[in-house]
């Protein structure tokens, strides 16, 4: 099997993680050239992966040797690139959100609906996360019965006083939207959300302390807990609750060490580490699902259309003060 050129842009923390991932523990693929609006970091993960330095991002889009391409820059940024892919008949692997707004995520889905075949992948690694992959099978395996009720919950440790809370739903609380509509296999058609401030100091509206609420197609429930400042670690759980039985994941690998009068588990610091053996998986999904033309096993632009949508749905929930209809434009039979 020939090895497929791929370009990387946009290589901070997230996207230097996929580069070397690319480079080092996916079979098959190479990294061909990358891209960042710092040039030294670029050049950095450039020699580190053998790659060339491109001068502008549409470049690596346009270039036919470069198979696909895989977006890791800023949030607002990644309509406009993954709409380019599509124009350019490019494979690309966005990472989340596909969009910082549902109609810049739905010019994207019609685009390549009207081509005619699936080109963008969405980063929404908790789908190839071993803990996270763990309950869903449980769940299509008919252990629980039929899912009932998702419970979520996202800790970190601290946010910027004057964080926004708009970025904070569409950079992170997108994920456990996501996990919601991807292990309970059922979409959102209501949504409340609330907030509150663990510190008095946060800007206004800041809030860093998230209850959500979710009515699902089919009368399910969904409740998700973001403590966005936490201040332990970065400590990431669902459970799914069935008629007949509850998955939940597990705590990652790691020893529970007795010491001092305690049993303790240590808890990541970052999302980088938490999640690498899913970040590994899921490149490795794509670079497959690219040699055998074959269905991306992880979201697609509708689902990252949706996580948008509900993402919109929550924040005006929060501002309006009461439960918020999610009203989704019809789905193209191609995402069918």
């Amino acid at each position: 099997m020939s090895v497929l050129e791929i370009g990387v842009i946009g290589v901070g923390g997230m996207g230097a993680r996929h580069a070397h991932n690319l480079s080092e523990r996916v079979a098959h693929a190479r990294v061909a050239a990358v891209y960042d609006l710092d040039t030294s970091r670029a050049e950095s993960v450039a020699r580190a992966c053998a790659a060339t330095v491109a001068r502008d991002p549409r470049e690596i889009i346009a270039d036919p040797s470069i198979a696909a391409v895989l977006i890791a820059t800023p949030d607002h940024t990644h309509a406009a690139l993954a709409l380019a892919c599509v124009e350019h008949r490019k494979p690309v692997l966005c990472e989340k959100p596909l969009a910082v707004n549902s109609n810049d995520a739905l010019s994207i889905v019609h685009a390549e609906a009207a081509y005619g075949q699936r080109l963008v992948s969405l980063g929404f690694m908790r789908r190839f996360d071993p803990q996270h992959v763990g309950v869903k099978q449980a769940i299509n395996g008919g252990q629980i019965g039929r899912p009932v009720l998702f419970k979520g919950s996202s800790r970190d440790f601290n946010l910027p006083d004057n964080h926004a809370i708009d970025t904070l739903m569409t950079n992170s609380v997108i994920h456990d939207l996501d996990s919601l509509r991807w292990l309970m296999g059922a979409d959102v058609e209501e949504i409340y959300m609330r907030g509150t401030k663990s510190r008095a100091n946060f800007a206004a509206n800041a809030y860093d302390v998230l209850l959500i609420t979710a009515s699902l197609a089919g009368g399910a429930l969904g409740l998700i807990e973001i403590a966005a400042s936490a201040g332990y670690g970065y400590d990431i759980g669902a459970e799914v609750i069935g008629d007949h039985g509850a998955a939940e994941t597990a705590h990652p690998d790691g020893a529970l060490v007795r010491q001092s009068h305690q049993r303790a588990l240590a808890v990541p610091t970052d999302w980088l580490d938490r999640f690498q053996a899913a970040y590994v998986a899921e490149a490795q999904a794509w670079i497959e699902s690219l040699y055998s033309q074959t269905l991306f096993p992880g979201a697609s632009a509708w689902d990252g259309y949706l996580a948008t949508l509900n993402a919109e749905a929550c924040l005006r929930s929060i501002r309006s003060g009461a439960t918020e209809r999610v009203a989704p434009a019809p789905r193209p039979a191609f995402y069918a």
